[in-house]
């Protein structure tokens, strides 16, 4: 219960579980913004906004949503298409150990974990560990034209254009958070093939 000579800082702390942390380490993501469907209508639940959102980015990078056990079998089948090559490919076309070790080193240290949550710092810092264990990995995706599962997608994060209302997803731009080490990977291919 409140009076006028209630202090601010009961008031506050009373709130705390009500309103949360003022400290904006603690806060976590904003959740998003209330959204309306295709129709235009709102979504009448977080699965409906969850569902708009993949419908509508789907579109946007022209892909179509499969379940993880889809994707896998259409990734092992591409696999095994691939055995049925005889691939020679000299060697001085393949990136070398030490060009991966530059890439490393080359990784700014801050950048978001993707889904596998190795920060970029290991990368950064631990360029000749690191790229070691990367090589054999790095030849396999450049024989095979194909890069693991693991590799594919992120974390999909909507931003606000500042145009538009917040409640159609047309005012947002998208960013994607994927792996440190699938990046560092296709910068070792693209930078060799760019010589």
């Amino acid at each position: 219960h409140f009076t006028q000579s209630t202090g601010a800082s009961e008031i506050q702390q009373k709130l705390r579980p009500f309103i949360g942390s003022s400290n904006k380490l603690k806060q976590g993501l904003a959740p998003l913004p209330l959204i309306k469907d295709a129709q235009g209508q709102p979504c009448t639940s977080q699965t409906a906004a969850m569902n708009r959102w993949i419908e509508f980015f789907s579109e946007m990078e022209g892909g179509e949503r499969v379940d993880d056990a889809t994707q896998r079998t259409l990734w092992r089948s591409n696999l095994a298409m691939l055995r049925n090559f005889n691939l020679e490919v000299p060697i001085t076309e393949m990136p070398s150990l030490a060009e991966l070790e530059q890439v490393c080193r080359q990784v700014a240290p801050g950048n978001a974990s993707g889904m596998d949550r190795i920060p970029s710092e290991l990368m950064k810092y631990c360029p000749r560990d690191v790229a070691k264990h990367l090589y054999s990995l790095l030849l396999k995706i450049a024989l095979q034209g194909q890069e693991p599962l693991e590799h594919k997608g992120g974390y999909l994060i909507p931003i606000w254009k500042g145009k538009l209302s917040r409640d159609c997803c047309q005012a947002f731009r998208s960013i994607l958070i994927s792996s440190m080490v699938g990046k560092t990977l296709h910068k070792a291919l693209r930078t060799k093939q760019t010589e």
